[in-house]
């Protein structure tokens, strides 16, 4: 699922540990973009899931002010709401 809609349906599992989301059993559809391995990364009360490669294109969107969004439509993948959070201080990116 992106922010402007589904690119693919798939089924899998999904397991959590230290701020890593890691699906199994998933296709990766190019299409997408998307990874097996996504960071929660927390921002104030907004959470995200970022593609693991793709960290420091996050920080990137947040330095030059597309982040943090105040609607649905973005980017990354923003939980439901969360964009009409604050986002205070800094994101908490995995090192």
């Amino acid at each position: 699922m992106t922010d402007i809609g589904p690119c693919a349906i798939a089924e899998g599992k999904a397991t959590y540990h230290d701020s890593v989301v890691t699906l199994s059993n998933f296709p990766t559809p190019d299409n997408c973009g998307m990874t097996n391995r996504l960071f929660l990364v927390r921002w104030g009360k907004r959470t995200y899931m970022i593609p693991s490669q793709s960290v420091a294109n996050f920080m990137q969107s947040v330095s030059s002010g597309q982040e943090p969004r105040t609607s649905r439509y973005g980017q990354w993948l923003l939980r439901e709401y969360d964009w009409n959070e604050d986002a205070i201080g800094v994101p908490n990116v995995p090192r």
